[in-house]
């Protein structure tokens, strides 16, 4: 639907139930990794699951985590 309509989604990180969540108590760590962990993932999960070739027009966001992930992402997922 999002497609059809030409409106973009985006992903934002959640503290609760993260990575950062599962290993740090102080809101301080959960905050540091939770958003460029979560963006990670939910990239991950979106190039691996083929969103990108069933919807290739659609406009995705991974928002709140910077773009210095981005990068290593991209060769990661490249090797």
């Amino acid at each position: 639907m999002a497609e059809l309509l030409d409106v973009g989604l985006s992903f934002h990180a959640g503290i609760v139930e993260s990575v950062g969540q599962q290993r740090f108590s102080k809101f301080v760590s959960v905050h540091t990794v939770a958003h460029p962990f979560e963006q990670m993932t939910a990239l991950t999960a979106t190039n691996s699951g083929g969103i990108f070739e069933r919807f290739p027009t659609m406009r995705l966001s991974f928002v709140k985590s910077a773009i210095g992930w981005v990068p290593y992402m991209m060769d990661r997922m490249d090797e």
